[in-house]
């Protein structure tokens, strides 16, 4: 999503029943007073509402004092107000929502790129808490914690063979306080202790891979954009491009979006012509907002190429639409989800916040990618239903009409109001799309954690002496497949393809247990068929400069 930080107006004081009627009133637009990110042009007005606006509202206002001082029972406001909240934003657009609880503290943590914990990761397996990632130089690396061990309590609150919920144990972890005690056993040596541990900020890496393919290309990962993002990937970029011109592949496969700021300064560091039309935005109580390039990047990238998805959303679809209108990239993969809303957030309190659609954002061909979504239910199910119509293999030319009035830099046709179409499509078998692979996948990597709990020191020789194939587990994943009759199922209607898939996937998942998530992507890369066709035109473009050339000597 791309979503715009207003900052919060000064607290004010109320009384019980006021937050019903602040609900009732934010639900519908922002309050007096209310501005955008600051991260905006200085000259972005802000965004005022005249008391006039809400006369209409009055019954509303009226009908919640009338509630609150005549019910003959006791009332709950808290609840009574979200509940206002949560039926007054269902009428509106599919991405305004309230966030609340466990949702806002995630969706605050993802956005800033950091949270207070001890740096792990985990799953809760067979109603266990499994670590199955420590993050470097966090408070768990030091206290000697590894993936595999198991923790049993959080401050002498069992968390384990407690049948808890996972939304349960995050509020053990949030409600423990800065020091605290957890129990963990460890498989490796058979042993119980209590460890002392003390939160930290932890930072969350939105770019998690960035690394060369050859001599020519680069490769970035961007798994979201937050706050860090740009930062970031101008690192990368310094590390594998610097000032020698190199070709670049970027990621942004099931990118779910994020901060519109971040996407711009990234554009404007493969853009290097200054004053081109990057992105723009418009709405009804939002001024038309253009970012322009500045002329002014850092290091020379060559070629590009964007691998999208339909689970690539929002914010990464303005980084893939952007740089195809402006022909500076070729997009690789499938079509893009299809939105084009930008979300302005609104905190109420400490513990939940509007994300309210304020504008649409607008491609430099002034083409709006928005996909229908009049009607909810049809605009929730529409990636679910591309398998059938034979897009994800390709087959769907329904997306590539000419009739569209919108040209890229060089003429070409580009679509509008369907997401971003790939300038070469790459199909896949759809198995991961099968509703049956969604609950099967968790249970494969249980399967195969438990295999590196068993094989932990052949596993990490096999994986950092590169010789995984030494390594057997198609035993493991024989007995998985016969064992299960989902997977059976899809052996069935798959064929070897399943095998071959599980098989690659069992393997990168041991390489991330041992080394992480560059190695990861590099496992990946050479069975990665996206990447492999991204590679391969960047080299025609090459050859077809190189040849050029030639020619004009």
């Amino acid at each position: 999503m791309v979503i715009l930080f207003p900052v919060k107006e000064k607290e004010r004081q109320f009384d019980s029943w006021q937050p019903l009627i602040f609900a009732a009133l934010v639900a519908i637009g922002m309050f007096i007073g209310t501005r955008l990110d600051d991260q905006l042009p200085d000259d972005m007005p802000l965004v005022f509402k005249r008391a006039t606006d809400f006369e209409h509202l009055e019954h509303a206002v009226d009908a919640i004092r009338y509630i609150q001082n005549r019910y003959g029972e006791e009332l709950d406001d808290e609840a009574l107000a979200q509940k206002t909240i949560e039926d007054l934003i269902d009428g509106l657009d599919p991405h305004s929502y309230y966030l609340s609880g466990y949702d806002y503290r995630y969706f605050k943590e993802r956005q800033q790129g950091s949270y207070d914990g001890i740096g792990i990761d985990y799953e809760t397996l067979e109603d266990t808490i499994n670590i199955f990632r420590i993050y470097p130089g966090s408070p768990a690396e030091e206290a000697g914690m590894q993936s595999g061990d198991m923790i049993l309590q959080i401050d002498g609150q069992a968390v384990s063979g407690a049948d808890l919920e996972p939304l349960e144990v995050y509020e053990i972890w949030r409600q423990a306080g800065n020091e605290f005690t957890i129990q963990v056993y460890s498989p490796r040596n058979g042993q119980t202790e209590n460890i002392d541990l003390e939160k930290r900020t932890i930072e969350l890496n939105s770019i998690p891979a960035a690394f060369r393919l050859d001599d020519e290309t680069a490769y970035i990962k961007i798994e979201r954009f937050s706050n860090d993002t740009p930062r970031r990937f101008v690192q990368a970029l310094q590390e594998l491009i610097g000032q020698q011109k190199r070709d670049l592949i970027i990621d942004v496969r099931n990118n779910p979006g994020g901060n519109l700021q971040g996407v711009v300064e990234i554009l404007d560091q493969l853009v290097s012509e200054k004053d081109e039309l990057l992105v723009y935005m418009d709405g009804k109580h939002l001024k038309k907002t253009e970012y322009r390039s500045t002329g002014k990047i850092l290091f020379p990238v060559g070629n590009i190429v964007v691998l999208v998805n339909e689970h690539s959303v929002s914010a990464s679809e303005v980084l893939a639409g952007s740089l195809q209108d402006l022909d500076r990239a070729t997009i690789v993969g499938r079509r893009t989800f299809g939105k084009a809303l930008v979300q302005e957030m609104y905190e109420l309190g400490n513990q939940s916040a509007i994300n309210l659609t304020v504008g649409k954002y607008y491609m430099p061909s002034g083409r709006f990618i928005q996909k229908p979504y009049e009607k909810k239910s049809k605009y929730e199910e529409e990636v679910d239903k591309r398998p059938l119509n034979g897009e994800l293999a390709c087959q769907d030319t329904t997306y590539t009409s000419q009739d569209s009035p919108y040209l890229s830099k060089s003429g070409r046709v580009m679509q509008a109001g369907v997401g971003v179409v790939p300038d070469i499509c790459v199909p896949t078998l759809g198995i991961t799309y099968n509703k049956a692979w969604r609950p099967l996948e968790k249970r494969f990597f249980k399967t195969i954690f438990n295999f590196f709990i068993s094989n932990r020191a052949a596993t990490e020789q096999a994986v950092m002496t590169g010789h995984l194939h030494q390594l057997d587990i198609s035993e493991t994943i024989t007995d998985f497949i016969t064992s299960d009759s989902t997977a059976t199922s899809l052996l069935s209607e798959y064929g070897e393809a399943f095998s071959e898939m599980i098989q690659h996937q069992g393997e990168a998942t041991l390489v991330w247990l041992v080394s992480g998530d560059v190695a990861y992507y590099r496992y990946n890369a050479k069975n990665d068929s996206e990447i492999q066709k991204g590679l391969e035109v960047l080299k025609k473009k090459s050859n077809s400069k190189l040849t050029s050339h030639k020619d004009q000597l």
